[in-house]
This record gives structure tokens, sequence and C-alpha cells, in this order.
């Protein structure tokens, strides 16, 4: 944990996920206000004679509840990066985390406004008319604001891989491969070659683990030696467990499955 923290680049992933929440908390708390001076102002305006403290409190609770769900969806954005090239599975991770989301929005924001209903109106707070309508009307709302987690979430990624190293230059024969570290997983070994696995493509380029290994830490990717044949950037790596023998099986975010020799298991010390 400690080598995690003093790594610069997890400090700056730290800091640019707690600059999207920020963005997202100040976005939402601006609709709160909002929204609840539209309400008072349409209930003074038709007479319905309904207390100020229950649109203020609908609308908090709502907001409130939304801001705390973002601290886990920002985590579940960096953990499960959307992949255009496997589109279909992506979409269906992210709309299972839509739906999800909306479930958690609602039970928690319908918890709380019964909660603040009994304590200041001493009354019952009743949420569901038609319960398949309604729960469809909230989760067309929470859909665009779980998208616009999102886009804030990508904004600041997108901003922050401008300031990235530069590309790493690899040949193989009259190619020449461009490597971005933090796009790189993992490389296999072949003799004289390396077969990189990278977020978005494979590619064999001319140069020798040890090589590419130090190439990659220049770069600023942490890329790390498990396996005489394998290096790995550890940044990937979602799930480390022990396996007959001492060695370790790791699972990649990208999904991909590798074994980690005990000989090298100091190196994922940070990880497992």
């Amino acid at each position: 944990m400690e080598q995690r923290e003093n790594n610069p680049s997890f400090k700056e992933q730290l800091q640019r996920d707690w600059q999207a929440f920020a963005v997202i908390a100040a976005i939402i708390s601006v609709f709160i206000w909002m929204n609840t001076g539209s309400l008072i102002t349409e209930t003074e305006r038709s007479g319905a004679g309904t207390h100020w403290g229950k649109h203020l409190i609908g609308e908090a609770s709502s907001g409130m509840v939304s801001i705390i769900l973002s601290v886990f969806a920002v985590r579940v954005f960096q953990l499960y990066p959307f992949n255009r090239d496997q589109f279909l599975r992506s979409a269906s991770i992210y709309l299972g985390m839509a739906i999800a989301f909306s479930f958690l929005h609602v039970s928690m924001m319908v918890g709380l406004r019964k909660v603040f209903w009994l304590i200041l109106f001493e009354s019952n707070y009743q949420f569901f008319g038609d319960v398949m309508r309604d729960s469809f009307y909230e989760f067309r709302k929470d859909a665009v604001t779980f998208s616009m987690f999102y886009l804030v979430y990508s904004f600041f990624r997108q901003s922050a891989e401008k300031k990235e190293a530069p590309s790493i230059t690899l040949k193989c024969g009259s190619t020449t491969v461009h490597l971005k570290p933090q796009e790189f997983l993992f490389a296999k070994s072949a003799g004289n070659y390396a077969e990189l696995e990278t977020s978005h493509s494979q590619q064999l380029v001319r140069a020798t683990l040890k090589e590419l290994e130090e190439e990659l830490q220049k770069a600023g990717c942490d890329a790390v030696r498990i396996h005489r044949s394998y290096i790995v950037n550890r940044q990937a790596i979602s799930e480390t467990s022990p396996i007959a023998g001492g060695d370790i099986a790791l699972k990649l975010k990208s999904g991909h499955q590798l074994r980690a020799s005990r000989r090298y298991k100091s190196s994922l010390s940070a990880t497992a």
C-alpha cells in the first residue's frame, strides 16, 4: 500500500478522481438549489400550500445520495474502462451499473425522505404511485445522471492522458510501433522479440523483455517482471490469488489471465 501511495502515477490518478468528484458534487449542488427554487415558485403560484421544506428535503436527499454514489461510480469507471473494441460487453456492463445506480439512488433517497417526513412533518412519505411507471421514470433520470458522471470522469482522464509521457518507439523489421505507456497490459518473450498486448491491439516488436521493461519504466509505466517470460503493467491488474506451488494467478482489468512465478512474488507486493 505504501508503494502505491508513493507512486507519482497513483497520486495523479487519485487527484484526478477527486477532481472529477468535486465537479460532479458542484453540478449536483447547483441543480438542488435550482430545482428547489423552481418547485417553491410553482407551488406558490398554484396555491397548493406545500411546505417549502418538503421541496428542499426532497431535492437535497436526491442530490446528496447522488453525490455519495458518484464516489463509487468514479471508482467503477476506473476499474472497468469502456472498451470500444468490445462495445457490446462494455455497454452491457455499463447498463447494469446504471440500473444498480438507479436502484440504490431511489432506495436511499426514499429512505431519507421517510425519516425526515416522520421527524419534521409527522407524516408518512409516499413515493410510488404506479410502481412500473414511476420506476421507469426514475431510471430515465438516473441514467442521465450516471452518464453525466461518466462524461466528467472521461474529461479528466483524457486531459491527463494528453499530459502523460510520449509514446515509446519500438521496431519490428521495417515497421515502427508507437506504444503509449498507459496502454500497455503485458508482454511475452519470444526470443529477441516481445509479443505486446495493449488495451487495443497486439504487436510483435524487436526487443528483449529486459529492454522493454526498462523503456516502459523510464516512461513512467509500472511494468514489472512476473515470470521469466512475462512482464505486466501492475496498474492493469485487478485480482491476484495464490495457486498450487506458490505461484500467483493474475486477472487483468482487460479480462486476461496470467500466471506469476513465485520467484517474482515480491514484484507484486503492492498489488497482492
